[in-house]
């Protein structure tokens, strides 16, 4: 069983060094964000407040090994923020870092993979959350992309995260006492690439 999967996996690497000598690329990513965090709910578990999907956007750079198989890492800053019942806004600032495995079919594009995501700045209404969070946490995202020309590329991403990070909020922030916030995001990524 050891020796077929060694097997599969040298295999997989062959074919994914020959593609990548046909397709390489790499190129700079921009685009938006529509994301919701989780909830905020009182310690006791008896209300919680639901997080309004908004807007946020990221740009960076990405790197794409092989053609109609592909690796595409990509290193990305993200700016998100997103609104609940009572006004108390949640902003977030990240790098991001999605390794995206992915086929050519039919014209498209299909990826998958994790993404690493290092936390820079995370406030609600002025209260810095940054001590409290994990630095580090993971997620997935999955999506499909099409080939706009030779240079230009859009594509659709869902990402959720992984981990649970969850935070702990000062009185007064919401009207729920004992306020734990749970940072994991869903995001909906609408993402344009152009390839240097």
């Amino acid at each position: 069983m050891k020796k077929i999967s060694l097997f599969g996996l040298l295999f997989a690497l062959t074919v994914l060094s020959v593609n990548a000598q046909k397709g390489s690329s790499f190129g700079i990513n921009a685009g938006l964000n529509f994301n919701s965090n989780g909830e905020i709910r009182s310690e006791l578990g008896d209300l919680s407040l639901s997080s309004a999907t908004q807007g946020g956007f990221h740009l960076g750079f990405y790197g794409k090994l092989g053609n109609k198989i592909f690796l595409r890492p990509e290193l990305l800053y993200t700016q998100t923020q997103s609104a609940y019942d009572d006004n108390a806004d949640l902003k977030i600032s990240k790098l991001d870092i999605p390794v995206l495995a992915g086929i050519k079919l039919f014209g498209l594009n299909f990826f998958a993979g994790p993404s690493i995501q290092i936390l820079l700045n995370s406030e609600i209404e002025g209260q810095s959350l940054l001590d409290q969070a994990k630095a580090f946490t993971v997620g997935t995202q999955l999506g499909v992309g099409i080939n706009l020309g030779q240079k230009l590329g859009l594509d659709v991403r869902y990402e959720r995260g992984m981990n649970a990070n969850e935070v702990n909020l000062l009185s007064g922030i919401t009207s729920i006492s004992g306020d734990r916030l749970d940072l994991r995001q869903k995001q909906l990524i609408i993402n344009l690439s152009l390839k240097l």
